[in-house]
């Protein structure tokens, strides 16, 4: 195995350990989707369903693979059950008086400039912009 292989063998397992409780809820080919979704993400650092078809190599054409993360994105009540699992995880760190706000509607894309109300959040790698509250 290469160090390359490795890693990504790592990271899938990692990624599978932390879903692993959205499994009781949904059907497997929509935790298949999370999963791959997930994995798509971290690999590519990316939202966009291009790059996330890269990075997951598929056999099929990439348009195929677009359409395919786009249908299933779609889909109905994935994401509130994403939602109430991830909450679920959340509560476990909150204690009393603390408060844990989620809004996903504020991420934009990481070159719009002419937005309102927006800051820009640095991160590791690139910033991404946020809408001010």
């Amino acid at each position: 195995m290469s160090n390359d292989t490795k890693i990504n063998h790592k990271l899938k397992v990692k990624i599978l350990n932390h879903v692993r409780g959205l499994q009781r809820n949904i059907t497997k080919p929509r935790f298949k989707f999370v999963c791959e979704m997930t994995y798509g993400i971290l690999s590519s650092e990316s939202v966009l369903l291009s790059s996330i078809g890269r990075s997951l190599k598929e056999p099929l054409n990439l348009h195929q693979t677009e359409k395919r993360l786009s249908r299933q994105v779609q889909s109905e009540g994935l994401w509130k059950e994403i939602e109430s699992y991830n909450i679920g995880i959340a509560s476990r760190y909150l204690r009393n008086g603390m408060v844990a706000a989620v809004d996903l509607g504020d991420l934009a894309k990481p070159l719009g400039n002419c937005f309102e109300r927006l800051a820009t959040v640095r991160g590791e790698k690139r910033p991404y912009i946020l809408k001010r509250l």
